[in-house]
C-alpha cells in the first residue's frame, strides 16, 4: 500500500486507533481503524508491520508474517 506520505515523526502513531496523520487529507466517513486492525492481526500471527514515509513522496507499509507458526509452549 502506498500513499502521499506524512512526516516521519507520525509513523509510530499510525497504528493507533482513530489516528490520522494529516486530518485535512482524510475523507469523510473513515474511522481511522484500518492500520490499527492490520497491526493487531500481525501481532496475533506473530508478525510485524512497519511504516516508512516521506512527506509529499510516499507512504509504505511493510507487513511480515512468519512462514510457520511458532512452536506451542511445552508445560
Amino acid at each position: 500500500m502506498t500513499g502521499p506520505g506524512s512526516p516521519p515523526v507520525t509513523c509510530p502513531n499510525v497504528f493507533e486507533r482513530s489516528y490520522r496523520a494529516v486530518p485535512a487529507r482524510t475523507r469523510p466517513g473513515g474511522a481511522g481503524l484500518g492500520l490499527a486492525i492490520v497491526a493487531r492481526i500481525a501481532e496475533h500471527h506473530h508478525g510485524n508491520i512497519i511504516a516508512d514515509s516521506e512527506p509529499n513522496a510516499h507512504a509504505a507499509f511493510i507487513l511480515t508474517l512468519p512462514a510457520q507458526p511458532p512452536a506451542a509452549p511445552t508445560t
